[in-house]
């Protein structure tokens, strides 16, 4: 075999181990960018529950606060009835009383409730990009593979072929 023919060979060695090299790299790199699409998948979903979370508790205040305005008027109807209007005036006025908090709670329901919303719709959108991602991440993946294996069949051919052409000389010339 010829001195050129020998460093084209080994040239070609060395650029497929580089090539063989960049696309394990390659496919490293798409799997680490997978696996953060993922952990961010799993903060929004924990935002979300965080948010259902917030907005249950709120709506269990409401809940509440509604609850001791319709005690109040038990007791107001119930003072009225023995005759103790001063009593009754009272406990209106303490009801009267939870009326601004019951209506900051609603306003902070409503808020929560179009975050719950937003967040679902981000969530549903953020799922669909990381499940293309994963697709076109393996099929990237598959393609870097088929050219790896093309580079070796290619090498392998070359290497025949010189061989070939090595024995076919030493068989004209006699050695």
């Amino acid at each position: 075999m010829s001195l050129m023919k020998r460093l084209g060979n080994v040239f070609r060695v060395k650029a497929n181990k580089i090539i063989e090299k960049s696309e394990q790299d390659i496919g490293a790199t798409l799997d680490y960018s997978y696996q953060r699409q993922l952990d961010l998948l799993v903060k929004v979903k924990s935002a979300a529950a965080d948010i259902a979370t917030s907005r249950k508790q709120v709506q269990n205040q409401i809940d509440s606060l509604t609850s001791k305005q319709n005690e109040f008027d038990i007791q107001a109807k119930k003072a009225i009835e023995v005759g103790r209007e001063d009593l009754a005036r009272e406990v209106l006025t303490r009801k009267a009383q939870l009326v601004p908090q019951i209506n900051d709670l609603n306003a902070q329901l409503e808020v929560l409730i179009q975050n719950e919303n937003q967040t679902a719709e981000n969530l549903k959108s953020l799922q669909v990009e990381v499940e293309a991602f994963r697709t076109k991440k393996e099929v990237m993946k598959a393609t870097a593979s088929a050219a790896q294996a093309q580079a070796s069949i290619q090498e392998s051919f070359a290497g025949i072929g010189d061989e070939y052409s090595s024995i076919g000389r030493a068989i004209v010339t006699g050695k």
